[in-house]
C-alpha cells in the first residue's frame, strides 16, 4: 500500500510540474504578444538612410535615444522632439554639418543640413551673379569642415570708342578687366586708369583708341616760261621749242586720330616725284631783208578797221574757222573778219602788218574789226588794239 501510495504521489507531482510549465508557456507568449502588438511602427530616415521601426517609445525624442541618435541644436527634424509617437509616422533627422563662408575675403561659420552647395546658398538667401565667382559648383557636395568662398562682382564703368557701358567683374586690376571683357587694345590706345591700377566699385575705364595713318598728298609744280633770243628766226616771230609740263610733288603726313577724331597733323616727308619741264619760246632777232618789206599797194577798196592782235598763248585755238592750223604754220599771216564785210578768203593789207588772208571769225568781231595773228605774246602785246587802214586785194 505504501508503494502505490509514492507511485500516486509522483504521478500527481510530475502532472502539476507540467500543467505549471504550460501556464507559463502560456502566459509567456500571452506578454510576447502583447509586447509586440502593442508596438508603433514609424518609417525612420537617419542621415539619408530609411527604414522601419517598432517602438513602445512615446515622443520623438525617446525613440531617438532609443536609437542613439544624438540630436543637435542645428540638426533638421522633421517633427518636433515633443511628438507623440504613433504608428505610421515619418520621422527624418539630418545632422548638420560646420562649413566656413567666405565672401570678399570674411568668413563666416555656417551650420546646414543642405546636401549641395546650390541649396546652401539659396537657403542662406544668397543669390549670385553670373558674374560672380564661386569656389567649385553649384553641385558639388556639402562636407563637414568645406570652404565656400564667393566673389562678389562689382560694377565697373567703360568708356570706349562705342559708347559708355556697365559691367559686372570680380577683376582686380584694369588689365584683368579688360581680358575678362575681352575687350582687346590696339598698340597706341590709351587706357586710364593704368592697367596695372586696382579697381574698386563704381570705378570708371576709359580708353582712347589711337590710330596713327600715313596719308600722301599731291600738288602740281608749275613749269617756268623760257624766252630765248633765236637769230635764225625772223624779228617778230617766235618758235616753241620745248612745251612745258607740270612736276608733281609728293607730301607725306602723319595723321593721328583720337577715337576717330585728328588731333594732329604733320609733314613727315617731301619728294619731288616728276620734274617739271620749262617752257622755252624762241623770239626772232632777224631782221628781214629789205627787199622783202612789203610796200602798200596802190588800188583797191581801202578803208579803216579796229585791229586786235592775237597769238596761240593767249587765246588757246590752233584751227580757225575755215581749217586752217595756225600752229603748224607759224609764220602764216592770217586774220580774223566779219564775213559780212570782208569775206572769207579775201586776201588783203594790213597797215603796220602786211599782206594776209581772211581765214578766220570771230564772235567779238562785228562790222569792220578784225583780229590779226602774230605767233609771239610779246608782240601781240606790243600791237595791242590800233586803228589801221585795211586795203581789199
Amino acid at each position: 500500500m505504501l508503494v502505490r501510495t509514492n507511485v500516486k504521489e509522483i504521478l500527481l507531482r510530475r502532472k502539476f510540474i507540467v500543467i505549471s510549465i504550460a501556464v507559463v508557456a502560456i502566459m509567456l507568449t500571452t506578454i510576447v504578444t502583447l509586447y509586440f502588438t502593442t508596438m508603433n511602427i514609424v518609417e525612420v530616415e537617419l542621415a539619408g538612410e530609411k527604414r522601419e521601426v517598432r517602438t513602445h517609445a512615446k515622443t520623438v525624442g525617446d525613440l531617438l535615444a532609443e536609437l542613439n541618435v544624438e540630436y543637435k541644436e542645428h540638426d533638421y527634424l522633421s517633427v518636433s522632439l515633443e511628438e507623440q509617437v504613433v504608428s505610421g509616422l515619418a520621422i527624418e533627422w539630418k545632422p548638420a554639418q560646420k562649413i566656413t563662408l567666405l565672401i570678399d575675403g570674411e568668413k563666416v561659420g555656417k551650420w546646414t543640413t543642405e546636401d549641395t552647395v546650390g541649396d546652401f546658398l539659396k537657403a542662406e538667401k544668397i543669390e549670385l551673379r553670373e558674374e560672380d565667382e564661386l569656389s567649385g559648383a553649384l553641385s558639388d557636395k556639402i562636407k563637414e569642415g568645406m570652404e565656400v568662398a564667393i566673389g562678389l562682382a562689382f560694377p565697373i564703368e567703360i568708356s570706349d570708342i562705342d559708347g559708355e557701358k556697365e559691367i559686372y567683374s570680380t577683376s582686380i586690376t584694369v588689365g584683368d578687366l579688360l581680358a575678362a571683357a575681352e575687350i582687346e587694345l590696339g598698340k597706341l590706345d590709351r587706357v586710364t586708369p593704368d592697367l596695372a591700377e586696382m579697381l574698386t566699385a563704381s570705378a570708371t575705364v576709359e580708353i582712347v583708341r589711337v590710330e596713327k595713318e600715313l596719308i600722301e598728298k599731291e600738288s602740281k609744280v608749275n613749269f617756268k616760261k623760257i624766252e630765248e633770243k633765236d637769230a635764225n628766226l625772223l624779228e617778230g616771230k617766235t618758235r616753241v621749242v620745248t612745251e612745258g609740263k607740270a612736276g608733281l610733288r609728293v607730301r607725306t603726313y602723319e595723321v593721328i586720330r583720337e577715337n576717330g577724331k585728328v588731333v594732329s597733323r604733320e609733314q613727315v616727308k617731301e619728294k619731288l616725284a616728276r620734274k617739271p619741264v620749262d617752257h622755252k619760246v624762241a623770239i626772232g632777232t632777224k631782221k628781214p631783208a629789205a627787199q622783202a618789206i612789203a610796200s602798200a599797194p596802190t588800188g583797191g577798196k581801202t578803208f579803216l578797221v579796229e585791229a586786235t592782235a592775237y597769238s596761240l598763248e593767249c587765246d588757246g585755238g590752233s584751227v580757225t574757222a575755215t581749217g586752217f592750223n595756225l600752229r603748224k604754220n607759224p609764220d602764216a599771216k592770217v586774220i580774223a573778219v566779219d564775213p559780212r564785210v570782208i569775206p572769207l578768203g579775201t586776201k588783203v593789207y594790213v597797215e603796220g602788218y602786211g599782206y594776209a588772208t581772211a581765214l578766220d571769225t570771230g564772235g567779238a568781231i562785228k562790222g569792220n574789226k578784225i583780229d590779226v595773228f602774230i605767233p609771239s605774246l610779246r608782240d601781240t602785246l606790243k600791237w595791242g588794239r590800233r586803228t589801221v587802214k585795211i586795203t581789199i586785194l
